[in-house]
């Protein structure tokens, strides 16, 4: 093999460091340095890319408890929804195809109005960018996520075989949404005000030792100044 050399100049000079080995331009400085923290907020807040439309998905007792689906799910960066019997969902022309499919597997079975109409907005109205709030049950919210992906189906999978990509955070909140019995809904524009900031700033909030652009403080807690960046839109 051949070897590939320097000069003993090099190597002492490659030793040596300095103030100026390290350096930034003065503009670069001058920028950093004026900085509000309020300004470092809104930055960590406009850098996440949301396509404004929220969605409350009650995940329910049984998928979060039951064999650790929902801690598979977090870790895979899934959101999966559960339809034993259900054939690829784009298969399925309107809601009344989902309602018949979802009676014939299910004769007798409560639940006919809200699960196929959860089938048919997984399928074919959730879009890359909106915002996934997971609920364990009707009380608690366990995480929220980014919709990264298109509907997937995957029939050789046990569980999960319908499935998007989605970039979960953990959260431990209170549901404060109105309670309406869909398993999967998009909240109304009313509802989501402050939701963004409300939801990036409990992310930093429940995080140890987290601050914004790598800089590091025990205890630190993120809060997005709510008050004046809604002064800064009128």
């Amino acid at each position: 093999m051949e070897e590939y050399k320097i000069s003993e100049e090099i190597y002492q000079a490659s030793l040596v460091t300095s103030s100026e080995s390290f350096s930034i331009s003065d503009d670069i400085f001058e920028e950093a340095d004026t900085l509000t923290v309020e300004e470092l907020q809104l930055e960590v807040l406009d850098s996440y890319k949301f396509s404004g439309r929220y969605w409350i998905w009650k995940m329910g007792s049984s998928v979060f408890y039951k064999n650790k689906n929902w801690q598979k799910m977090f870790l895979a960066n899934e959101m999966q929804m559960e339809a034993p019997g259900f054939k690829y969902f784009k298969s399925y022309s309107s809601l009344v195809d989902f309602q018949k499919e979802y009676k014939c597997q299910n004769p007798g079975s409560r639940g006919t109005d809200s699960r196929p109409i959860a089938y048919n907005a997984f399928a074919n109205s959730l879009r890359r960018g909106d915002v996934i709030i997971a609920c364990a049950s009707n009380s608690t919210i366990v995480a929220w996520g980014i919709v990264k992906s298109d509907y997937f189906y995957r029939p050789t999978r046990k569980a999960g075989k319908h499935y998007r990509n989605v970039t979960w955070i953990k959260m431990d909140m209170p549901f404060i949404f109105t309670d309406k019995p869909q398993i999967l809904y998009m909240l109304q524009k009313e509802e989501t005000h402050l939701l963004k900031e409300t939801l990036v700033s409990k992310t930093y909030q429940q995080l140890t030792n987290v601050y914004p652009f790598g800089f590091v403080d025990k205890g630190y807690e993120m809060k997005i100044p709510f008050e004046s960046r809604k002064k800064a839109r009128v």
